[in-house]
């Protein structure tokens, strides 16, 4: 057990860095302690970085270590930006020399185990889903005085809609840097050359962390394979060049904008989003008129403009309070009626503060009946993706996403009206993901399937016909697992698209160790924890619990005392019993080691052998 100074708090969201499109950063994570006189950075003291590169798919690994330079306990923020199309794969922290890796556990379930567990004064960490999809957070209390604390993450990622980066301009100097990348792409970086492919590692002391690397694969479709130990299961996982025949949308004679002015505004580039929309209305008919609908708590009253006035309408409404996103969803089918003919544009980060999930989902739903295609734009480095592209695809509409998109390509995609493309293979392959894809312009896109039998071949169908991807199986539990990860991800994306029920999010999230809105990734000091609190043992507590019972019972049996046969003398006037028969003792019995006892009237079977 450890004392009230060794627990940690894991709040984590599914994130992308604030970074351009072509080149994601990752910035040294922030780790800062409440003191005396405001906060002090916590260094960085250590960075060990494992890359993982097999075609399309990569992992990254990261072990970073913090030193507290104070002389108490204290606690800490952290956060960590991710690259593109990315999910944090796994969590988890050193107890002693052993790594324990985090667990999916029912969402409510986890957060009052982690409680109980924090009253206790023992080390729990928690990582939970929230609502921004491109901010992985955490909170580290406490980290011990003069004393280090150790990061471990990994992160998935497909590298389909943007190249691999690794981006370690931390612009500190640390006492120990390991980097190791096994990769079968070319990869290059400032003092590591360029290597096409292969292993390449580098161990340093006192180095001045200054580098980017970079891979680059080629552009054939090869899909992955792997086999799963754990479901039995084979997955494949590919990369395909996805035909678009989406048509241009005719010019408007009116916008209905819907613009996001909540607090989180503040967070965009209206610079970019400005730009944005005057290229926008330019493509519309002569003379567009334009009625800009702010929304924050509540939806305000629509101001009329014209593409001459909109900078200046826009300037004119501040951005403050929280977000009432369903609100506005569930004001948007009256909006749409009284402007039949006009098009309907959604400024928003797709954060929302106010009211439930279940609430959202049904506005959502509301929203799509009304069968007119929403244009939906964001601007701000922080963003739910997940919310924003799921809202698009329900109302046959596009998202256009201007911190990964240069203008001219955004406006291309939003003068479009996107085409449903359809994916389907034969068996044994099952479940292909995603079943269809909403398009405005061509686009690379990952495609996964599973199956109980070894797969050999990729037959992918669509409207154009049938495409015929070879297959290469790896070997490595840890490349079958990125295969086996890819499909997960976008099977959630499928569940949350399709606003699957609760339970079904649940089982997708035990089944595959995977965060959800329905699961958090929850570690507990030790394996009593885990029963105590009714939480599922991952495979290492298991076997920690196993062997400790089972020395327990050994250390039981050593000590405890052999026991000394009894003999029962005595006459009895029934006849002898057959072979095997049961006797009953009756009558008065002296024991050797004893005084004289009687028998009760409940007779103790013996069995007799002759």
């Amino acid at each position: 057990m450890r004392f009230v100074t060794r627990c940690l708090v894991l709040l984590l969201a599914i994130a992308v860095s604030a970074a351009a499109l072509a080149a994601p950063r990752a910035h040294v994570p922030s780790l800062s302690v409440a003191g005396d006189d405001g906060t002090v950075a916590l260094k960085l003291e250590a960075l060990r970085v494992d890359v993982l590169i097999r075609g399309h798919l990569a992992r990254t690994t990261y072990e970073l270590t913090y030193r507290n330079p104070l002389d108490r306990n204290t606690d800490g923020n952290f956060a960590f930006p991710l690259p593109v199309d990315a999910e944090v794969s796994d969590l988890a922290l050193y107890f002693g020399d052993h790594l324990r890796h985090a667990a999916a556990v029912e969402r409510v379930q986890a957060r009052a185990a982690y409680e109980r567990t924090v009253h206790k004064r023992v080390d729990p960490a928690l990582a939970e889903w929230t609502s921004s999809s491109r901010a992985f957070k955490f909170r580290v209390f406490p980290i011990p005085a003069q004393g280090t604390k150790v990061v471990h993450i990994a992160i998935d990622q497909e590298l389909t809609s943007a190249p691999y980066e690794l981006d370690l301009r931390y612009d500190t100097k640390l006492a120990a840097v390991d980097l190791t990348i096994d990769s079968d792409a070319t990869f290059e970086g400032d003092g590591i050359g360029v290597h096409r492919g292969g292993a390449w590692s580098l161990h340093r002391k006192d180095m001045q962390l200054d580098t980017v690397i970079r891979a680059t694969r080629d552009d054939s479709e090869v899909a992955l394979s792997g086999y799963s130990s754990e479901d039995k299961s084979w997955y494949v996982s590919a990369p395909m060049r996805v035909h678009s025949t989406a048509r241009v949308i005719e010019p408007a004679a009116q916008i209905t904008l819907l613009l996001d002015a909540s607090a989180s505004a503040v967070q965009r580039d209206d610079a970019k989003l400005r730009a944005f929309l005057a290229s926008f209305l330019a493509k519309q008919a002569a003379g567009v008129s334009v009625s800009v609908i702010p929304f924050h708590i509540n939806v305000e009253n629509a101001r009329s403009t014209n593409a001459v006035g909109l900078e200046g309408t826009l300037a004119t409404i501040p951005a403050a309070g929280a977000t009432n996103l369903a609100g506005m969803l569930e004001a948007l089918p009256s909006i749409a009626k009284a402007s039949p003919t006009s098009r309907l544009v959604l400024v928003t980060d797709g954060i929302n503060t106010l009211g439930d999930s279940q609430r959202l989902a049904r506005a959502v739903d509301a929203v799509a009946q009304i069968r007119r295609p929403l244009t939906i734009v964001n601007a701000s480095e922080s963003a739910d993706d997940n919310f924003l592209g799921g809202l698009a695809r329900a109302t046959g509409g596009n998202y256009v996403d201007l911190t990964h998109m240069a203008t001219t390509d955004a406006l291309e995609s939003a003068m479009r009206l996107p085409t449903r493309t359809t994916f389907s293979t034969q068996l044994p392959l099952r479940e292909t993901l995603p079943a269809s894809l909403l398009m405005t312009n061509d686009t690379s896109s990952t495609l996964s399937a599973r199956s109980s039998d070894p797969i050999l071949t990729f037959p992918i169908i669509t409207s154009e016909g049938r495409h015929e991807i070879p297959v290469r199986e790896l070997q490595s539990p840890a490349e079958a697992d990125m295969v086996r990860r890819a499909w997960a991800r976008a099977k959630l994306r499928a569940l949350l698209d399709g606003n699957a029920g609760p339970e079904a999010v649940l089982a997708h999230g035990r089944e595959f160790n995977q965060l959800t809105p329905r699961t958090s990734l929850l570690v507990l000091d030790s394996w009593h924890d885990y029963e105590v609190n009714g939480v599922p043992m991952p495979a290492d507590v298991r076997a920690e619990r196993d062997a400790e019972l089972a020395a327990e019972r050994a250390r039981v049996k050593a000590f405890a005392p052999r026991p000394q046969p009894t003999e029962a003398r005595g006459t009895t006037h029934e006849p002898p019993p057959p072979p095997a028969a049961v006797w009953y003792m009756k009558g008065t019995v002296r024991l050797d080691d004893g005084p004289r006892r009687t028998a009760s009237t409940r007779r103790r079977p013996w069995i007799c052998n002759e």
